[in-house]
């Protein structure tokens, strides 16, 4: 019940942004395999909440088992997305094609203060955000790039990657 009402609320809170209309909800028990397949490319739903199945395997069974049922938020154009009960009640990610952390980092700044203004979330002034695991508490960032080194070299640019 507690997982039925966190993903209502966070999909409510979306609902009361002022780009709301941009916005598309899903349960993932709604999604088929491929679909599931798209979100753990993307890298909004981590494969180590996949318990059932080898997500690659053809002609499996399409229902994962999961501990409760995820919801996700995607934009329409792809870029930002927010996964709801997965290892923590939330967890909103931004896209962006070249090298972009800042651009990215607004993207998802904007988000967390929009539904900061509809929704309370567990924290310390002392220790930041807390949550289900010792590791993502504090201040709830994460930063990854990916890079596709094949693309680098074909742009020349794999020297200016290096350098940083």
């Amino acid at each position: 019940d507690d997982a039925e009402r966190v993903q209502a609320l966070v999909f409510d809170s979306f609902s009361h942004m002022d780009d709301s209309d941009r916005f598309q909800y899903v349960s993932l028990s709604q999604l088929d395999s491929f679909g599931v397949q798209l979100f753990v490319e993307r890298g909004i739903i981590p494969e180590s909440d996949c318990t059932t199945f080898n997500i690659n395997s053809i002609g499996q069974n399409t229902n994962r088992k999961y501990q409760c049922d995820l919801g996700i938020v995607v934009r329409g154009d792809g870029r930002v997305s927010c996964l709801v009960n997965a290892h923590d009640h939330v967890r909103v990610s931004a896209f962006a094609s070249g090298y972009e952390p800042r651009n990215v980092w607004q993207l998802c700044h904007e988000i967390d203060k929009n539904m900061q203004s509809s929704l309370q979330f567990a924290a310390s002034y002392d220790f930041g955000f807390l949550t289900a695991e010792l590791c993502d508490a504090g201040s709830g960032m994460k930063i990854s790039t990916w890079v596709m080194l094949p693309g680098l070299m074909q742009l020349n640019k794999i020297k200016e990657l290096i350098k940083i």
